[in-house]
């Protein structure tokens, strides 16, 4: 939420007013962010116990997903459907890994 509310201040400020466009889709991106940073932890540890496969399905699901949804969403809804699909993806690719990882 933090995010969120520095983000109409801090992004114009950091990146300039060309890049005031994003502040259009970051409420889009931002909860997939957040929830895709914890499965950075998970994929690490199963790398490191040698479940690489994991790894590699999760990505390919999220591939999968951006791909297709992208396809859907991107010629009707621009940009906007662009950002909500990738979360859409960082969702499922957590989720995905997150399951594999307690599971294991």
């Amino acid at each position: 939420v933090l995010g969120y509310l520095l983000s109409y201040w801090l992004l114009p400020l950091l990146f300039g007013k060309d890049y005031e466009f994003v502040l259009e889709i970051f409420p889009f991106l931002l909860p997939g962010i957040a929830l895709f940073a914890p499965s950075i932890l998970w994929s690490a540890y199963l790398g490191g116990i040698n479940r690489v496969d994991i790894n590699v399905k999760a990505s390919l699901l999220g591939f999968i997903i951006a791909l297709l949804g992208g396809l859907l969403l991107i010629p009707q809804y621009g940009v906007v459907g662009a950002a909500f699909v990738s979360s859409l993806s960082y969702l499922i690719t957590s989720a995905y890994t997150f399951y594999q990882f307690r599971r294991v």
